[in-house]
């Protein structure tokens, strides 16, 4: 049974010292860190190199996706214009712009962050799903 939540935490990793690959086969995520033995990196390699069709790498999302959207949450989701525009300043700068804009939903409105998580979720799981499809990995 394939666990799409590994998967798609995989997806939406931030750690850019890890590689995710997906055994086809087995369906598990296997994650290879830099802090790793050597031993372990070189075994997974091997694995790799003897059955490459078995294995995919999942790339991580990009941050400019994420970016998107949080432009389209705020442009889709939120009617308030004083709302609007402080999220607006608070992704101004694409740099931390992820926290400040978490930031402004959790003092301003709780709720609206909470539909802000179920948004990205949902942006993120589609994403990954037409990555899969194309990868011919059924879900």
């Amino acid at each position: 049974m394939t666990n799409l939540k590994e998967i798609k935490e995989a997806f939406s990793s931030s750690h850019k010292d890890r590689i995710y690959l997906l055994d086809k086969k087995t369906m598990k995520v296997i994650e290879v860190s830099s802090d790793d033995e050597e031993e372990l990196k070189l075994e997974i390699a091997q694995k790799v190199q003897r059955e490459p069709d078995r294995f995919l790498n999942i790339p991580k999302r990009s941050a400019s996706s994420s970016y998107n959207d949080m432009v389209e949450f705020i442009h889709t989701n939120i009617s308030s214009k004083g709302l609007i525009a402080k999220l607006e300043k608070a992704i101004a700068s694409e740099r931390s712009a992820f926290a400040r804009f978490k930031d402004v939903l959790s003092v301003e409105d709780p709720e609206i962050l909470r539909a802000w998580y179920s948004f990205a979720d949902q942006k993120i799981e589609k994403e990954l799903l037409i990555f899969l499809r194309e990868n011919n990995v059924n879900i």
